[in-house]
């Protein structure tokens, strides 16, 4: 992923109109070292195409409502609900819950599984929790560094939190 990220960053700087200029043999040779790239190149080019709507102007986009950003990130091709919650708090500064494998199983080991339901978990976890934008970046920052040091159970069992348990106020949003 970081080869295809710094191919992107050479050839567009991250332009959504530098990136709509390449052809899509020229970005999928960028793409490819981040595997998938049959699918990303659509996608990023939908993503690109997107934000000419807003005259490419990151500011406006800042500006829209959090709900509406997520609504017309999911529409387009190839965004999930993960993927969109990423944009939405990195690249837009929207500040979100992002349900990831790190997150999941954190909460698992914390006894406190949460539902499969992608939408549902993470309105769970954002009733119990009042965040900002700084908040939300450093929280998430620090699940995936724990996530990646921390990959097992054994390894949970090892770790500063292994005696620590959490419980969410509402239960109501089981799987």
């Amino acid at each position: 992923m970081d080869y295809a990220l710094a191919n992107l960053k050479a050839a567009t700087d991250f332009e959504p109109r530098r990136l709509l200029a390449l052809t899509d043999t020229e970005l999928t040779t960028l793409v490819k070292p981040a595997g998938f790239y049959t699918r990303k190149v659509p996608t990023l080019k939908a993503l690109a195409a997107w934000c000419g709507q807003y005259d490419f102007d990151l500011t406006v986009m800042r500006a829209l409502p959090a709900e509406q950003l997520r609504r017309e990130l999911i529409a387009l091709r190839g965004i999930g609900d993960e993927t969109a919650d990423y944009f939405s708090m990195y690249v837009f500064h929207q500040p979100t819950i992002i349900i990831d494998t790190y997150l999941r199983r954190l909460f698992g080991w914390l006894n406190q599984p949460l539902p499969s339901n992608y939408l549902k978990a993470q309105q769970l976890i954002m009733q119990a929790w009042h965040y900002d934008l700084t908040t939300a970046w450093e929280w998430h920052a620090l699940i995936v560094d724990f996530g990646k040091q921390v990959k097992t159970t054994a390894d949970f069992e090892r770790s500063f939190l292994a005696t620590q348990r959490l419980t969410l106020a509402s239960q109501s949003l089981a799987n």
